[in-house]
């Protein structure tokens, strides 16, 4: 195996927001866009792909600055933002300000699960209504509801692509993109030995976590457990065709109103190498759309990642990047 200085893949070791080794493309003597594609597709290839064990798993991000954080953060720091802002310019009665106070993670979390649970069965059958929390926290991730699980990827090449898809706004110039991988068995590990003191030791092994009999037994004791700070990997309970050809899992925190890059900083407490665990690779936005054809070669492009016709729809947004002249008059 090479290592990653012959690749020309540059590893950086960073402590902010939490230890971690960053690796960037050095281009040596070319500039050559597809110097940086070869670098990067042989880096993932040859550092994170083992076809004998599940090790590492991936989250593209479309800028290189952007670290870990569920939609369900995401919107109430917009809630958050919003409601100051209101009683900054309103100035309204007592009143007022009590209903604009902020809203805490769990009970955002209660609120959107019960009124979830609540409109379902109006869309979806009733054999596919889910039978415990996790399946119902699946089903609101797939539809774009928030929660606290964020999506990852057991392939690489997956993450690259949803690293690289949202087109760059032409106002902003050109931020470099990036791929977080995250040792799953290392996690799994370390995850393990915080949480045993919630369902009692010897009960289960490492291994065993990532199953869906832990899953059954414990998981509804992780997610409403606030004493403990740990993040779970968890393979969803049913795989729709989304999840399936996308390799998915989740990573889920415990702690409702700690943030997931404040728990996952405290890993660190335990195993001081955690900057081999917890790796972020950059990618040049310049190699963007060759990129993105050569992943759509290998058949991973919207319509394969989003089986139907809205994934196959919005896939034809990067067909006049990608595509010849000669090829588009052709076809048309």
């Amino acid at each position: 195996m090479k290592c990653c200085n012959e690749y020309h893949m540059e590893p950086n070791p960073k402590t902010i927001p939490f230890p971690h080794t960053e690796y960037t493309t050095c281009q040596p003597n070319s500039t050559k866009p597809e110097i940086l594609w070869d670098d990067l597709v042989n880096f993932l290839a040859n550092e994170y792909l083992d076809p004998l064990s599940f090790k590492w798993a991936f989250r593209g991000v479309p800028r290189a600055s952007y670290t870990f954080q569920s939609r369900l953060e995401r919107e109430l720091e917009r809630s958050k933002a919003w409601r100051e802002k209101l009683k900054r310019e309103l100035q309204r009665s007592e009143e007022w300000t009590e209903k604009l106070k902020r809203i805490d993670r769990q009970t955002a979390e209660d609120y959107l699960l019960s009124q979830f649970k609540k409109a379902a069965h109006h869309f979806i059958e009733s054999s596919m209504v889910p039978d415990n929390t996790l399946e119902w926290l699946s089903l609101m991730q797939h539809y774009g509801a928030p929660t606290r699980l964020l999506d990852f990827t057991r392939s690489p090449y997956v993450a690259c692509y949803f690293a690289l898809e949202e087109p760059e706004p032409l106002r902003r110039a050109g931020p470099k993109r990036a791929i977080w991988a995250i040792d799953v068995k290392w996690l799994t590990q370390n995850t393990f030995n915080r949480i045993q003191s919630c369902v009692g030791k010897g009960v289960f092994t490492p291994g065993e976590m990532l199953g869906s009999n832990f899953i059954k037994e414990y998981f509804d004791e992780f997610y409403n457990n606030n004493c403990i700070s740990a993040i779970l990997p968890i393979f969803p309970p049913k795989l729709n065709l989304r999840l399936l050809v996308q390799q998915s899992l989740f990573l889920c925190p415990s702690a409702a109103e700690m943030s997931f890059n404040k728990i996952l900083s405290s890993y660190n407490d335990e195993t001081k190498n955690m900057h081999n665990h917890v790796n972020k690779i950059v990618i040049e936005e310049r190699i963007r759309h060759e990129v993105l054809s050569e992943l759509h070669f290998m058949n991973i492009s919207r319509t394969s990642l989003f089986p139907g016709l809205e994934g196959f729809a919005t896939s034809l947004n990067h067909e006049i990047y990608y595509k010849s002249l000669d090829e588009i008059t052709r076809l048309r």
